[in-house]
C-alpha cells in the first residue's frame, strides 16, 4: 500500500524543507487553516517500500566534473576498505543514483548522486543496525548531508551529519557512533545489499504514521 504525505502534520521546517521555501510559503496559509481546523492536507506520494533498479553501465555524473567526483569518492571508500560490485543503482520514485558498499560485517554504505542536479556533488551514508536498543537507538546513520526531504526520521535512528567529511575520517567517526551503542548486528554474506536501507525506510514509515502524517494514497 502505498501513502500520500499530510503536509498539516509537518513541522514549518520540514515543510520548508520538503517544498523549498518559496513554495512553502504559498501553502502555509492552507496548511495553517488545516492544521486548526483538524484536516489533512495531501501532499507528495510515499511508496510502501523503497525501489531500487539496475542502472546500465555506462559512465555516471551530469558533467565531467561530476564524473570525477563520482569516482574519486568510490576510490576513497575501497582505499578505506569498502568493498562494492561497482554496480549502479535508481532509487525510485526520484532520480538518485546510488553505489552499494559494506564496510566490515556490519555496516552498509551507499555512495549518492544525482545525474540531473550535478551541481549538488556526490554524498555518502553510513548505516549500521544495533542488535538491541538498549541505547534507545535501533540504527546508527552517519551522511556528509541530510539525506532526501522527507520528513524528520524515527526517534530510533541516531542520525549524524558531517559535511564535508572526508571518507577515511567518516568512516572512523561513524565507527564511534556505534560504539557508544553496544553492539552491532551483522550482515548476511549473501543478503540482499538493500534489505538494511528498506528496513530503515520502513522504521521511518512507522514513525510518520505515529505521528499522523500518512494518508491512504490517492486513487489515480
Amino acid at each position: 500500500m502505498a501513502f500520500t504525505l499530510n503536509l498539516a502534520g509537518l513541522t514549518d521546517e520540514e515543510l520548508h524543507g520538503l517544498l523549498g521555501a518559496d513554495r512553502a510559503l504559498a501553502v502555509l496559509p492552507d496548511v495553517s487553516r488545516a492544521r486548526l481546523g483538524g484536516r489533512p492536507v495531501p501532499g507528495p506520494d510515499l511508496p510502501a517500500t523503497l525501489r531500487f533498479t539496475l542502472c546500465d553501465p555506462g559512465i555516471p555524473g551530469g558533467t565531467p566534473e561530476h564524473t570525477r567526483q563520482i569516482a574519486a569518492h568510490d576510490a576513497a571508500l575501497r582505499e578505506a576498505g569498502a568493498t562494492g560490485s561497482g554496480e549502479t543503482w535508481l532509487q525510485v520514485p526520484g532520480s538518485v543514483s546510488v553505489r552499494p558498499f559494506t564496510v566490515g560485517s556490519d555496516t552498509s554504505v551507499l555512495l549518492t548522486w544525482n545525474d540531473r542536479e550535478p551541481a549538488a556533488g556526490v554524498a555518502v551514508q553510513l548505516l549500521t543496525w544495533m542488535r538491541d536498543q538498549a541505547s534507545g537507538s535501533a540504527v546508527v546513520l552517519t551522511e556528509t548531508r541530510p539525506a532526501g526531504r522527507l520528513p524528520a526520521p524515527s526517534e530510533e535512528v541516531d542520525v549524524h551529519v558531517h559535511s564535508g567529511m572526508g571518507i577515511a575520517a567518516l568512516l572512523n567517526l561513524h565507527a564511534g557512533h556505534v560504539l557508544r551503542h553496544g553492539r552491532t548486528r551483522r550482515l548476511g554474506a549473501d543478503a540482499d545489499w538493500s534489505a538494511p536501507w528498506q528496513e530503515l525506510y520502513l522504521l521511518n514509515l512507522r514513525a510518520w504514521e505515529r505521528r499522523g502524517l500518512l494518508l491512504a494514497a490517492r486513487s489515480s
